[in-house]
C-alpha cells in the first residue's frame, strides 16, 4: 500500500514566497496547506492534520514563536522548521526554547529545506510510540530509552542529573548553571540555551517523540520525561 502524502503545514506571510514554497513542496510530493497568520492557522488545524510545521517567525499579529510555543500543547509530537529573514543569535535561541527543532535564515536554499523537512519526517516515524522508562549512566555519559541510546556530553550529563528525583521534573536557571559549574548571568543563559537544544534531539533519539525539555521562561527547565540515574 502505497504510503500517505506527509502533509505540510506552511504559515508565510510572504505571499511570492507562499507560493514560492508551495510549488517547492508539492514538486518534491508534499500536501501542503498554506496560511497566513496564526488566525488562519488555527482555522486550518480544525479539519486538516500536520505532519511538520514551518513557520516565519515575523507573522503579522501573533509571531510565529508564540504560535510554535502554543503548538505544544496540542501538536508536541509534530516537528517545527522555523524561518526568519534575521539570522540573528537571539532568533535562534528563541525558535529552539519555543519548541523549533530546526531555525533556518531567509534566504535559505531550496534543497536543504527539503533535506531538513525529509529528515526530521524519518525521525517522526522512528520515534512514534509512547516512550517508557529511560535511564543515564553518568559514569559513561550514555543515555538509554526505548528507541536506542545516545552518547551525551559531560555537560549534557550534568545538566540530565539535576532534574532526576523532583517530582515536577523542573529545575531553576541557577541550579542547571551550577551543576556545570557557571553563575548565572545573561551570557551564561544563553549558552545554557545552547545546550540544551542540542540535548533536545538526543532526547527523542533515545526516548521518543514525548520526551521534551521545555523552557519555562523567567523560571528554568522542566524535563517532560522519566528518568533515572544509574551511577
Amino acid at each position: 500500500m502505497r504510503k500517505p502524502q506527509p502533509t505540510i503545514f506552511l504559515c508565510e506571510d510572504d505571499i511570492d514566497l507562499a507560493l514560492a514554497t508551495i510549488e517547492l513542496l508539492e514538486e518534491e510530493g508534499f500536501r501542503v496547506v498554506v496560511t497566513h497568520d496564526a488566525d488562519e492557522l488555527r482555522e486550518a488545524l480544525v479539519v486538516e492534520s500536520a505532519d511538520l510545521f514551518v513557520l516565519d517567525i515575523q507573522l503579522p499579529g501573533e509571531s510565529g514563536l508564540r504560535v510554535a510555543n502554543a503548538l505544544q500543547e496540542s501538536w508536541s509530537r509534530v516537528p517545527i522548521v522555523m524561518l526568519s529573514a534575521f539570522d540573528q543569535l537571539k532568533n535562534r535561541l528563541a525558535s529552539y526554547s519555543n519548541g523549533a527543532m530546526m531555525f533556518m535564515a531567509k534566504p535559505y536554499e531550496p534543497e536543504e529545506l527539503i533535506a531538513v523537512i525529509r529528515a526530521l519526517l524519518r525521525l517522526e516515524e522512528r520515534l512514534v510510540g509512547e516512550p517508557s522508562l529511560s535511564s543515564l549512566s553518568i559514569g559513561r555519559s550514555i543515555l538509554t530509552g526505548p528507541s536506542g541510546r545516545v552518547r551525551l556530553t559531560e555537560r549534557e550529563s550534568r545538566i540530565l542529573r539535576a532534574f532526576a528525583g523532583r517530582v515536577d521534573a523542573k529545575a531553576e536557571y541557577f541550579e542547571l548553571l551550577e551543576a556545570i559549574a557557571l553563575e548565572l548571568n545573561q551570557p551564561n543563559k544563553q549558552l545554557l540555551e545552547v545546550i540544551c537544544s542540542r540535548l533536545r534531539p538526543k532526547l527523542r533519539l533515545a526516548a521518543g517523540m514525548d520526551a521534551q525539555l521545555n523552557n519555562k521562561k523567567g523560571y528554568g527547565y522542566q524535563l517532560v520525561m522519566p528518568l533515572t540515574i544509574i551511577d
